[in-house]
C-alpha cells in the first residue's frame, strides 16, 4: 500500500483522484519518492515529515512545481556565441524537419 492510499484515502473518495492536475500528479511522485527513502531508513522521520511540509507549501504558496514550455516548441540552452547558429544547423532545423517542432537555441 503506498503512502497516497493512507493519505488520501481513495477507496472512500474515489473523486480525489480526478481532481489532481499535472502539479498534483508531480506533489504525488514527490511524496512517493520520499516514503520510499523513508522505507529504506535513508531518511528519518523528522525528514520526512520536513519533506511532506515542504511539498504542501509548494501548492500553498503557489509557486509552480513543474516545468511549463510553451506548446510546440523545444528550448536548448548552450554557452551562446557562434555556437547557437551551430546547434541550430546540427540539430535545431533537422528537428524541426522531422517532428514539426521549433526548435529555440
Amino acid at each position: 500500500m503506498s503512502i497516497l492510499k493512507t493519505l488520501y484515502e481513495r477507496d472512500l473518495y474515489p473523486e480525489i483522484d480526478d481532481t489532481i492536475d499535472e502539479a498534483g500528479a508531480f506533489q504525488r511522485d514527490l511524496i512517493e519518492i520520499a516514503a520510499e527513502r523513508h522505507a529504506k531508513g535513508e531518511i528519518d522521520r523528522r525528514a520526512f515529515l520536513t519533506a511532506l511540509a515542504g511539498i504542501g507549501a509548494l501548492g500553498v504558496a503557489g509557486l509552480p512545481t513543474g516545468a511549463d514550455a510553451a506548446a510546440g516548441e523545444l528550448v536548448v540552452v548552450n554557452w551562446g556565441g557562434p555556437a547557437v547558429d551551430a546547434y541550430q544547423a546540427a540539430f535545431g532545423a533537422p528537428f524541426t524537419a522531422a517532428t514539426g517542432t521549433k526548435v529555440v537555441i
